[in-house]
C-alpha cells in the first residue's frame, strides 16, 4: 500500500499566548479542506485497522477548543476566545468511535483523503473528492 504524503497547511500566526485573537478563520484553517485529513488501512492477521491522520497546522479548527469549556461551537461565530489544543480533536473523536464505525458510504477501504462531517451528535467521515 502506498502511504499518503503529508500535506501540511501553511499557517500564518493566528494566536497570542495560545488564544486566538482573529474572529474568523481563513479557509486554510478549516478542517473541511480537501487535504486536511486522511485515512490509512492496515490488514492484520484477521482484522482491518484504520488510522486517521491530521495534516493541519496550528490554529486549524480541528485543533481549537473553547477557553470557557463550551462543549460545542462554531469556530467562526463563537463568543469566547479559542485556543489551540496541540492535537486534532477530530482524530481523537474518530479514534474513540472507531474508524470503520464512523465511516459513511459504501466504498471499500482505501488509503485516501477524507472529509469529516458533524451530524449533530457525533463525527462521521467520507472519502474526499480530490
Amino acid at each position: 500500500m502506498e502511504a499518503l504524503a503529508p500535506s501540511p497547511v501553511s499557517v500564518p500566526p493566528l494566536s497570542k499566548g495560545n488564544v486566538v485573537t482573529t474572529p474568523s478563520p481563513t479557509p486554510d484553517k478549516l478542517m473541511r479542506g480537501p487535504r486536511a485529513h486522511s485515512v490509512a488501512w492496515m490488514l492484520h492477521d484477521d482484522w482491518l485497522e484504520g488510522v486517521v491522520v491530521c495534516h493541519c497546522g496550528e490554529g486549524a479548527d480541528c485543533r481549537m477548543d473553547c477557553t470557557e469549556g463550551c462543549e460545542s461551537w462554531d469556530l467562526v461565530t463563537h463568543e469566547h476566545p479559542m485556543k489551540d489544543t496541540g492535537r486534532c480533536l477530530f482524530v481523537e473523536w474518530i479514534d474513540a468511535e472507531g474508524v470503520q464505525d464512523s465511516h459513511v458510504g459504501s466504498h471499500a477501504p482505501k488509503d485516501d483523503y477524507i472529509t469529516p462531517e458533524w451530524d449533530g451528535d457525533h463525527y462521521t467521515w467520507t472519502y474526499s473528492d480530490v
